[in-house]
């Protein structure tokens, strides 16, 4: 039995690496007797989060919400721990929400139903999990967008303060007044503990949400990332009374309720009776923050004129020449929008992007541009991954090329060293010495600047910011990211789905097609894989622009891409496979790039139109490595494909 889930054990060691420890593999069997499975539990230490398998998926099998099994004794196996919840309820919700898990004899028992304290008509496949099911340490548990939605509350007269640097929000409550208390509530309600009332309270470069601390929501004012909850840990859930001890620079994000009486953060008088949230009065949250007084102004030190700061004196509210609410690019949409961003006056501010994930990998920065809403996402070469800016403008050339037209408009351009230089100027010792050590001062990366009127430039990738971005898993096309190839096998069915997330079908075939094409390693629905359009989970963009196009697949993050000849590990057109279901148009299209005329292929247009500064920095045989596999995926379908099924099969969608 244990060889049979060697693959499935190989995916979770993924999550947890070192972590995780194999059992015999009797201990998974539904024979197993009670007090041989107790005696298991007993063997372990407390902090241990126990794994079954079942119906051929993993399943945690100890509580998240108890202290004494979930919360582990590091933040990176927290962390780890609250992804594999994620995982586990999307395959819930996917494949486990009939009859509890289609099993079709099954249901809780009231009694538990009872103890979960949501009523019996509170309780259902759609609301919650059913864990450790028959046995006496069965549990319902609810799912976390259930969850979130039950918390869509706010407080009458609630007022959100902005707590000093390591100051609790207990005390930043009654120091704003002396009558107002700290909701403890109120801290996890889904207004407050949301990225976009954040970003709005604070100059957020990033927002996210790793390990659980009980001083979050909350921003670190030295790398402007700001930090929301995930609900997964007691131990970890917001307190009032938590003093920040991440950073010592970071500031809490508190509501405060007007009380009577006693106004201490250990009080029991009940908070104002809670009302559903319906948005922020006149849709205006600026106007319940009470901002900190701005700090007395130092006196100037140097007239001398930083060259990366370009503050506008007026910010132009239009789009101009980039349309960042729609995702209908074309040639003539990207050709005005990329003259835009690369012009250097242009430019309001650059800020770099830190991240607080020990696996943060690429090393990029947030150009912001006069016109209000443009932004770009710029990334430059780095000792261990020097084709990184170059992949990212590649793959759009590849995109456009071959009609996918699912990447927003990309250049390269050279931007002043000193202009990055300087923007590092507020970011922490750690980051200044990874951008120092891995691009400024990486011979391999040095060796790609050049000197234009004394002065040293760089090549980068600029990027166009979309608005409405989301994980796809996050829409209403979330899909099981380890299961979906087989809806693409001849050998297989087309999976039961809706009319509306049936239009998932003929995105992914064709994501997979541009990820072989391009030998991008690092995109599934798991990972790297946004849609606009559809959003289910975590929905509210504050007073971002929204999105007024048709739901689609957005290709952004190529930058694992073009490293190497064959198509990527993982991918089913590496091996051929039995993956047989595509886009009529898109295989039209690539039949047209296949010759007989090199200037008409992929490769010979992608020799012809991608910038020189590109090829200074990656070799120019990758043109021709994406024209191999483009004839790789075709001679697939008229090898493979089209001698199991006819036309129609497999060229299923118009």
């Amino acid at each position: 039995q244990f060889d049979e889930m060697t693959s499935q054990f190989d995916v979770m060691s993924t999550f947890f690496e070192d972590h995780i420890e194999a059992i015999h593999d009797h201990y998974s069997t539904l024979a197993l007797p009670l007090p041989h499975s107790q005696a298991l539990f007993q063997a372990f230490p407390d902090d241990t989060i126990f794994f079954s398998f079942s119906s051929a998926v993993w399943k945690p099998w100890q509580d998240r919400s108890h202290d004494k099994y979930a919360y582990g004794k590091t933040h990176d196996v927290l962390s780890l721990y609250k992804d594999w919840w994620d995982m586990y309820e999307t395959l819930h919700l996917e494949n486990y929400q009939v009859d509890w898990g289609g099993l079709g004899r099954d249901s809780p028992p009231a009694t538990l139903v009872e103890e979960s304290g949501a009523g019996k008509q509170g309780v259902s496949p759609q609301t919650h999990v059913w864990m450790q099911r028959n046995t006496p340490r069965q549990y319902l548990q609810q799912l976390s967008a259930h969850r979130k939605q039950s918390l869509n509350l706010i407080l009458p007269d609630l007022t959100l303060v902005i707590a000093d640097a390591g100051t609790s929000c207990g005390r930043a409550c009654r120091q704003f007044n002396n009558s107002y208390r700290c909701s403890q509530a109120a801290l996890s309600y889904t207004p407050i503990n949301n990225c976009a009332t954040l970003r709005t309270a604070f100059n957020c470069s990033v927002c996210e949400t790793g390990a659980a601390s009980p001083a979050w929501p909350a921003w670190d004012e030295a790398s402007g990332t700001c930090l929301i909850q995930h609900h997964h840990y007691h131990t970890g859930f917001p307190d009032c009374r938590a003093i920040p001890q991440e950073t010592a620079t970071l500031r809490r994000l508190c509501p405060c309720a007007p009380t009577q009486g006693d106004t201490a953060p250990t009080t029991n008088k009940q908070d104002p009776q809670p009302i559903p949230f319906t948005g922020w009065p006149q849709d205006d949250l600026k106007g319940i923050i009470n901002y900190p007084p701005p700090p007395s102004p130092k006196p100037e030190k140097s007239k001398r004129t930083k060259t990366h700061q370009h503050h506008p004196t007026e910010i132009i509210p239009e789009d101009g020449p980039c349309v960042t609410t729609s995702a209908k690019f074309t040639l003539d949409v990207d050709k005005p929008c990329l003259e835009y961003i690369t012009k250097l006056e242009n430019i309001a501010s650059i800020k770099p992007m830190p991240s607080i994930l020990a696996f943060a990998r690429t090393i990029k920065w947030k150009v912001r541009y006069k016109l209000k809403h443009v932004k770009v996402i710029l990334k430059v070469a780095q000792d261990k991954f020097p084709y990184e800016p170059y992949s990212e403008i590649l793959a759009y050339h590849v995109d456009r090329i071959a009609g996918f037209n699912k990447v927003p408009p990309t250049t390269v351009w050279m931007i002043p060293l000193e202009l990055l230089q300087n923007s590092l100027t507020e970011m922490d010792a750690g980051f200044q010495q990874w951008v120092n050590t891995d691009v400024f001062g990486a011979a391999s990366v040095r060796k790609q600047f050049k000197t234009i009127g004394g002065k040293d430039f760089v090549p980068v990738s600029l990027q166009l910011w979309v608005y409405g971005l989301h994980p796809i898993q996050d829409t209403v096309w979330a899909v099981d990211s380890h299961r979906y190839h087989s809806w693409f096998k001849y050998t297989s069915p087309l999976p039961a789905m809706n009319a509306e997330k049936r239009k998932v079908l003929p995105e992914l075939s064709d994501m997979t097609v541009f990820d072989f094409i391009c030998c991008n390693p690092d995109r599934r629905p798991d990972k790297n894989c946004y849609v606009v359009g559809g959003c289910k989970n975590d929905c509210d963009t504050g007073s971002d622009p929204k999105y007024t196009g048709d739901m689609q697949l957005v290709n952004i993050d190529q930058g694992s891409s073009f490293y190497h000849r064959d198509g990527p590990d993982g991918n089913p057109l590496k091996k051929g496979d039995a993956f047989c279901r595509f886009s009529r148009k898109t295989v039209k299209r690539l039949r047209a790039l296949a010759g007989p005329v090199y200037a008409d292929t992929l490769g010979g247009k992608m020799m012809a139109q991608v910038s020189q500064l590109v090829w200074d920095g990656v070799p120019n045989s990758i043109a021709g490595y994406c024209q191999d596999r483009l004839v790789h995926v075709l001679k697939h379908i008229d090898n493979s494909c089209l001698r199991h099924q006819t036309e129609e099969e497999v060229l299923l969608w118009d």
